[in-house]
């Protein structure tokens, strides 16, 4: 071996001991990458809990099926039923009927009024006459067309109801305080659908209720003596 290669060979093993020492530096370069990029794609709640970035990011499919499900429940917004009415009754145990009832599929188009919408306001309508059955007949042709005529009709449906429902029962104490003949009482229970919302309204114990997968919910509250309100009323 001359020395010419002897240096050569001795400047290698240098170049060896530098790459050598470069290694472990390397490897502790990635190992500070590999910790960033951990803390990076991960989240801790306040309460300790880890969320993996990764995790929280949906992929195409589940991005496709989430616009699938938005668009149904957009679908059933939209959505508006289509209504079918029927009415029965019964006369029980009375001598004569006191009870009256009515069915209005398009309260606005019955009256002929105009109203800024396109979705018909459907009105039902039970009255339990007591005493006779002039206060019943009175409130089933004079309270629909006292809410349609309120200029708020049908915008503020629950204002609008409230405020016929005082309307008719003055107009029926005036017309019967002038004609003894038609002195009676009655009850009164209405439901208004206006799209997708129903608004029940009732002033005594008669009662609503809805049916839903053979499931009973009261849609009212009967005002008898025994409710604490009914009771300060009287």
């Amino acid at each position: 071996m001359c020395v010419q290669d002897a240096d050569q060979d001795a400047q290698d093993m240098n170049n060896m001991d530098n790459t050598k020492k470069l290694w472990p530096l390397h490897g502790e370069l990635l190992l500070t990458q590999k910790e960033n990029l951990e803390k990076e794609s991960s989240l801790r709640t306040s309460s300790g809990e880890r969320i993996s970035i990764e995790n929280s990011f949906p992929d195409l499919e589940s991005i496709g099926e989430d616009a699938v499900v938005a668009d149904k429940k957009q679908n059933l917004m939209n959505y508006v039923p289509d209504l079918r009415s029927g009415e029965w009754s019964d006369i029980g145990e009375h001598p004569y009927m006191e009870d009256t009832h009515i069915c209005i599929g398009d309260l606005a188009k019955k009256f002929n009024c105009n109203i800024h919408s396109e979705e018909a306001v459907s009105f039902y309508g039970v009255f339990d006459g007591h005493g006779g059955k002039s206060a019943a007949q009175f409130v089933r042709d004079h309270l629909p067309r006292i809410i349609v005529e309120d200029v708020n009709f049908p915008l503020e449906l629950e204002k609008v109801v409230k405020r016929s429902f005082l309307e008719t029962d003055k107009a029926f104490a005036k017309t019967s305080s002038c004609e003894c003949s038609l002195s009676s009482r009655t009850t009164s229970l209405t439901a208004f659908i206006f799209g997708r919302s129903l608004l029940v309204a009732n002033a005594g114990d008669c009662r609503a209720v809805l049916s839903r997968h053979g499931r009973v919910i009261d849609m009212s509250k009967d005002h008898r003596p025994n409710c604490t309100k009914e009771r300060m009323r009287i």
